[in-house]
């Protein structure tokens, strides 16, 4: 029974760590993008919206003229023209290639980003 018990415990840990980190975009709306600073309203776990922000150089990274996750990536340096796709869910740039040629670059912010409480996290 000890063994259930502790068992349901861990379960139910669990559930609530995943429910205090939220996709971006099942948590989060009203979002803008101001150079490379992603704005949006979330929501907490109490239910409350809170305004927040990052700066996706912090979560996102060029390579070769196409985004990717990454801690401290940088995209800004190689990238330019860059905006939210019409449901905020996409960053579309334009980024350089290993030979300086822009290629039109996308990525799922979900893939990058998490609510997480809140707060914009990568």
């Amino acid at each position: 029974m000890h063994l259930f018990s502790t068992s349901v415990s861990l379960i139910l840990a669990a559930l609530s760590t995943l429910a205090a980190n939220l996709a971006f975009t099942g948590g989060c709306q009203y979002t803008s993008l101001s150079g490379s600073v992603l704005y949006a309203t979330c929501q907490r776990t109490d239910g409350s919206n809170v305004s927040t922000s990052i700066d996706l150089n912090q979560c996102v990274a060029n390579t070769n003229g196409n985004l990717f996750c990454s801690q401290n990536g940088n995209y800004s340096a190689t990238c330019s023209g860059c905006g939210l796709s019409a449901n905020a869910g996409y960053l579309v740039c334009t980024c350089n290639d290993y030979n300086q040629a822009g290629q039109s670059a996308s990525i799922e912010l979900d893939q990058c980003l998490t609510n997480s409480d809140g707060n914009l996290t990568c």
